[in-house]
């Protein structure tokens, strides 16, 4: 529309028509009408390109923490839980505990700082204290898992059974595995109803290949899945 009305106030062609364009009122930019166009104003961008734009950020915040976040529980739960014989429950148990622990503890948070818990997250970050910052609710639920982690561990292993049991295993696959800068080797082992991925340390003092059999050595745990307490090589 605007380059219509810069037509219709234009009069000759060429370069009249051009310098026409120059000093039209419509526009502060020097245009030129080279194959019959005109070139656009700049303008600001909408509200709605902006809002857009800061959802799209928030996406890729949430992406970002859902992966790291993942990641870490991965390694760790490595760590904790490879010599139990629990299919990854524990994991999950304590990841479900940290997750609604970290609503919980942002009420507490709140209540202590202020004897109020009308709000979990506020929308100003910039001008609240730190327990009611955004960014502080993610922290919590990774601290809070990490801790469930920590605390199912110790006290499965602390409080296990002093019985124990010799089963049969079998080498199913050998592999390593990252944690942060450190690289740890292990080996599947199953008997058919257990299965889990022992983990060797960083360089282990016995070479096992797939398909050998061995002897574990079992004791419950508190949390009633068995404990990898030694595995012989049975040839």
């Amino acid at each position: 529309m605007l380059a219509l009305l810069v037509f219709k106030n234009a009069k000759g062609t060429g370069s009249a028509s051009n310098k026409a364009l120059k000093f039209t009122p419509f526009g502060r930019w020097d245009a030129y009408t080279r194959g019959g166009f005109a070139i656009m104003p700049h303008v600001s961008a909408p509200l709605s390109l902006k809002l857009a734009t800061k959802d799209t950020m928030s996406q890729f915040f949430s992406l970002s923490f859902f992966i790291a976040y993942s990641a870490a529980v991965l390694q760790l739960s490595f760590l904790a839980f490879s010599d139990v014989l629990d299919d990854g429950i524990l994991t999950y148990i304590a990841v479900g505990l940290g997750i609604s622990s970290a609503p919980a503890i942002r009420l507490f948070q709140k209540w202590r700082h202020a004897k109020s818990a009308s709000y979990l997250i506020t929308d100003e970050p910039g001008q609240t204290p730190f327990h009611q910052r955004l960014i502080n609710f993610p922290l919590l639920i990774v601290f809070s898992t990490f801790g469930f982690i920590g605390l199912i561990s110790i006290s499965n292993h602390i409080f296990a059974s002093e019985e124990v049991h010799v089963e049969k295993f079998v080498v199913k696959a050998i592999g390593k595995k990252r944690v942060r800068y450190d690289l740890f080797e292990y080996i599947l082992i199953s008997n058919g109803d257990y299965a889990t991925s022992l983990n060797l340390g960083e360089t282990p003092k016995t070479t096992y290949s797939v398909g050998d059999k061995l002897e574990v050595t079992l004791k419950t745990g508190l949390w009633g899945y068995y404990i990898v307490e030694d595995v012989v090589n049975g040839g």
